[in-house]
């Protein structure tokens, strides 16, 4: 007897549902992510590749991302890739690892959660713990703190929304924060199994690799990446020992603390006290040529930060309470960032179509729990590092008028330029992030011709549009 379409679509949803339980953690919306990591019990052996996070260069390498999950305005959860601070380093605009204030969801939060001090009172002398430090002339507990933050908007009904980050009925285990938490990422050669050498691919590594048995189908549950806490103990451990994390592989394993749902992580290089499972399948030798070019995860392309346009499609309600509760105007400015990025998406696909028949980069965003959509590759990695890190659509706040004025208050020698050269700047300047302009593009830049001139208050050299005749900062006028 022939299937209806009705029970070939419910094994279709049932196909597709195991797909995604077998995805757990946080990947690409095109690109899946492979994961390797440290399981339950046993050890987990391989090679970091790359270079660490605080020297990043190319999108493959070690890169910190800002997470989140909160529960949209539909009572499903929505993940979020939070916007980080840009430098100006060597005339690239590079993540600080520090969130960007100005984001909208970063606003928000900071405004639900704010909180004010409070120090300790005299009924806390009579709990175990609290004592009246007299160098201090005030009541401390046993970290020596005088009191703790207190917040102030806990009968606000967003504060609910974002405090519980929960629905009724809900029936996960774990409750998600919905304030964003730093991860690391880091590329690595798994040695437990052949993928990496057959895909010629590198995979991610995580501090939780648990496997199980569901429904008959073996499921892997991951983090995504690592913690920031991880990571530090990591980097003082290769400090300390190899002193470089590509050395030789290593070998790793947790042991549950006793009675806590926590562990203790042992990282241990290969040619170390090990357990001898590891030793026949890690080594010490250099990484090989095959190795190095193997291919690797593009991790700014699948680590997009969120879109405006996903967020007032997934948090419109929400957002709206949050402007009720504190009389603010989120959700006007939300409408309008989405506006901005819209018609940017829109003008950049006019532009590509001319040139290539690639898609557009821009999507606007599905609900809950798949990460963010991968964009098409750029022509180079360092390219591609940079058009990623500094195309965000500029602020509302910062629309012409808006720059002009920052510009005026900012460079020193505005007011002494051509009406020419002013446009030229407004044209090609983004916007200013971490009180240095952040540019559209890096092609046809030039350093001023005053090899001492830098960015206000900054040990920034100063780069400017090469269709500019005078230097806005320091008066140079150009032949």
């Amino acid at each position: 007897m022939s299937k209806t379409a009705f029970q070939i679509a419910a094994e279709k949803r049932k196909q597709q549902q195991e797909e995604k339980d077998s995805k757990k953690g946080f990947g690409g919306g095109f690109e899946e992510t492979k994961y390797a990591g440290i399981p339950k019990t046993g050890e987990a052996v391989g090679r970091f590749i790359g270079v660490p996070l605080e020297v990043r260069e190319l999108p493959w390498h070690a890169k910190q991302v800002y997470l989140s999950t909160i529960i949209n305005d539909t009572n499903k959860y929505s993940r979020f890739v939070w916007p980080q601070e840009f430098a100006m380093v060597n005339g690239f605009a590079l993540e600080t690892g520090n969130l960007d204030e100005s984001f909208i969801m970063t606003q928000i939060i900071r405004k639900v959660f704010e909180s004010k001090w409070t120090e300790w009172d005299q009924s806390k002398l009579n709990e175990k713990g609290f004592k009246f430090d007299t160098t201090k002339q005030k009541i401390v507990n046993e970290k020596g703190h005088t009191g703790y933050y207190q917040d102030i908007h806990i009968d606000a009904p967003s504060y609910k929304w974002l405090k519980d980050n929960s629905f009724a009925g809900n029936t996960r285990k774990f409750i998600p924060n919905a304030k964003p938490g730093p991860r690391v990422l880091l590329p690595y050669l798994d040695r437990t199994d052949d993928w990496c050498k057959l895909n010629a691919h590198s995979k991610l590594f995580s501090t939780k690799y648990d496997v199980a048995e569901k429904d008959g189908k073996t499921v892997v549950y991951t983090d995504t990446g690592v913690t920031i806490s991880w990571y530090k103990f990591f980097f003082d451990t290769i400090e300390k020992g190899t002193g470089d994390m590509e050395a030789m592989d290593f070998v790793m394993w947790k042991t549950r603390k006793p009675n806590l749902n926590t562990f203790d992580y042992t990282i241990k290089g290969i040619t170390e006290m090990v357990p001898d499972s590891a030793k026949k399948i890690g080594n010490s030798n250099p990484i090989t040529d095959e190795e190095r070019a193997y291919k690797h995860y593009d991790l700014d392309k699948i680590f997009q930060y969120t879109k405006y346009g996903k967020i007032l499609k997934n948090f419109e309600k929400r957002i709206r309470q949050v402007d009720i509760d504190f009389n603010s105007h989120f959700h006007q400015m939300l409408v309008e960032l989405a506006k901005v990025e819209a018609e940017k998406a829109a003008a950049d696909k006019a532009a590509s179509a001319t040139t290539t028949s690639a898609p557009s980069s821009y999507d606007d965003g599905d609900d809950s729990d798949e990460g963010e959509a991968a964009q098409p590759a750029a022509a180079s990695s360092m390219d591609q590092a940079v058009q990623s890190r500094a195309g965000r659509p500029a602020r509302v706040s910062e629309t012409l008028n808006a720059t002009e004025s920052k510009c005026e208050s900012y460079f020193t020698n505005w007011d002494k330029l051509s009406t020419d050269d002013k446009a030229e700047i407004l044209k090609h300047l983004s916007r200013f992030e971490n009180n240095l302009p952040v540019w559209s593009t890096d092609d046809n830049m030039l350093d001023c011709d005053n090899p001492e001139c830098k960015y206000p208050g900054s040990a920034v050299r100063t780069r400017l549009p090469n269709t500019t005749y005078a230097c806005p900062c320091c008066g140079t006028k150009f032949v």
